[in-house]
């Protein structure tokens, strides 16, 4: 689904894997050419098959204000080994609401999250493999952290 803005530029993507055989490469094009060219605000991806990551999108997201990843298990925010990544997602330098929903691979949160200033608040819902969150998360507006039972008795969730 592709909700379209004024002037005819998308400021709302959903995109979503209801059928199971949509091949990534596929999904990953078209979402690579959506925000390419608009300016666009709120992006949910929803369920897509062998989803793995936003590299080579960060830059064309300086716009986005909200952002909500849910039940793609092939996900995870933290992808590399070199950091180089994680530190990508400080380009979305307008974010202010960050959700992942059912991300089973994510371990910990991106570096580069700690850059965004605008970020105001972080929902993490059923991220079963979530093993820590960095202190710095206490100082968002609202944290939303359930069914993460790897992480319920941090501290910094009290």
């Amino acid at each position: 689904m592709l909700t379209v803005g004024c002037g005819g530029k998308p400021k709302n993507l959903y995109f979503t894997g209801d059928n199971l055989q949509v091949l990534f490469k596929v999904a990953e094009k078209i979402l690579q050419q959506a925000v390419n060219h608009s300016k666009v605000e709120y992006l949910k991806i929803d369920p897509i098959l062998n989803f793995k990551s936003l590299c080579g999108v960060f830059q064309h997201l300086s716009s986005l204000s909200k952002l909500c990843i849910f039940s793609c298990t092939e996900f995870d925010p933290c992808n590399d080994e070199d950091s180089y990544y994680s530190m990508k997602w400080k380009e979305l330098t307008n974010l202010k609401v960050l959700e992942f929903i059912e991300i089973p691979k994510m371990k910990y949160l991106p570096e580069g999250l700690r850059h965004i200033t605008t970020l105001q608040t972080l929902r993490i819902t059923k991220c079963v493999n979530l093993a820590s969150i960095p202190e710095w998360v206490a100082s968002l507006q609202v944290l939303d952290i359930k069914d993460c039972a790897m992480v319920e008795d941090q501290k910094v969730l009290q």
